[in-house]
């Protein structure tokens, strides 16, 4: 999770060509949690497992990844890289979903939590 996700949902996505309103608003929740997960340097796709790993009323999480590197990155992203000296080292330790999950549980997570569930409703 490098907070770089700039994928962004398109219209073209929907199942059977024609307008679902629940896959719009879908759609348009995902978009409003990108700043959240930008914030916490991760992706939307890791912010989702976190917050449900971290949801009180959750006891399994089931990612539903259909690649295994769709499956990695969301369990553990590689290090951000950075320019130091001439030599290139690691700017930031590995992150995923499970980092995630402590940002969501530690201090200030209560306050992150709560700008999540009024986005999603």
């Amino acid at each position: 999770g490098n907070g770089t996700d700039t994928s962004t949902w398109k219209p073209e996505w929907r199942r059977g060509g024609s307008p679902n309103e629940d896959i719009l608003a879908q759609a348009t929740i995902a978009e409003n949690l990108r700043p959240v997960a930008a914030a916490l340097d991760c992706t939307v796709a890791q912010l989702a497992l976190a917050w449900a790993c971290a949801y009180p009323a959750v006891s399994t999480a089931i990612c539903g990844a259909t690649r295994m590197d769709q499956m990695v990155d969301n369990i553990v992203s590689p290090p951000r890289l950075a320019v130091a000296g001439g030599a290139l080292t690691a700017e930031l330790p590995c992150q995923g979903a499970l980092d995630v999950v402590l940002k969501l549980t530690g201090d200030g997570g209560a306050a992150v939590m709560a700008e999540i569930e009024e986005i999603i409703g």
